[in-house]
C-alpha cells in the first residue's frame, strides 16, 4: 500500500477535528441566505463523517443557540436541501428511514 494515498475522512479521534471550527464555517455560510455559499456546506459536511457531523450539529446548538438542520431548511430547497438533510441525520435514523423506505415499495 502506498502512504501517499489515503483517505479523506480520519474519524472521530482525529486531531484535525475541530467541531467549534466546522459549526463557525457552516453558520458564516447560512447567514447569507437565498445566497448560501453551498460550495462551504459540501466541503465542510463531506469531509466529516456522520458521528463527527452530529458533534459539529451540537457544537453548532451550543455555540449559537440555533438548531443546524432548522437553519439549513430556512436557506436550502428542493433535492439539494434533501442531500443536506440526509447527511444531518444520525446514521441510525437515516437507515431506518431508508428499511422503511424500501419495505413500503414492496
Amino acid at each position: 500500500m502506498c502512504e501517499e494515498f489515503h483517505g479523506t475522512i480520519n474519524g472521530p479521534d482525529d486531531e484535525d477535528f475541530h467541531p467549534e471550527e466546522a459549526s463557525k464555517s457552516l453558520r458564516q455560510a447560512l447567514e447569507a441566505g437565498i445566497q448560501c455559499d453551498d460550495k462551504v456546506l459540501i466541503q465542510v459536511l463531506l469531509k466529516h463523517d456522520n458521528f463527527q457531523r452530529q458533534k459539529i450539529a451540537a457544537a453548532y446548538e451550543g455555540q449559537y443557540d440555533r438548531i443546524l438542520v432548522d437553519d439549513v431548511e430556512e436557506v436550502l430547497g428542493g433535492f439539494f436541501l434533501d442531500c443536506i438533510l440526509a447527511l444531518l441525520q444520525p446514521a441510525h435514523l437515516y437507515s431506518t428511514k431508508m428499511l422503511h423506505y424500501a419495505i413500503s415499495l414492496g
